[in-house]
């Protein structure tokens, strides 16, 4: 069975975190995408993006077993934990 979470883009809190970098910086997207897949996700970014960020990110884990929905949860607070260590949190929903 594939598990896949989607995330997009908060246009809202960009304007915040905008004003505190100037503009996002692309190697901050790259490194959260990254950080993702080394935790064994399958990682798409859309090719649609708002200031050179992807308007959506989404996460694919194939998985096996019952604990299904206790995975869609840590896929999502894996998700929020790498956007808190970038300080781009609340980038996506």
């Amino acid at each position: 069975m594939k598990l896949h979470e989607e995330f997009d883009l908060n246009v809202g809190e960009m304007k915040t975190i905008v004003r505190d970098y100037m503009v996002i910086p692309p190697h901050l997207i790259e490194e959260l995408l990254t950080n993702l897949k080394q935790k064994g996700y399958i990682v798409l970014k859309s090719t649609i993006d708002f200031m050179g960020v992807p308007k959506r990110i989404t996460l694919i884990k194939k998985f096996k077993g019952p604990f299904v929905t206790m995975f869609s949860a840590k896929m999502k607070q894996d998700f929020i934990d790498e956007t808190k260590n970038l300080r781009i949190e609340g980038l996506f929903v």
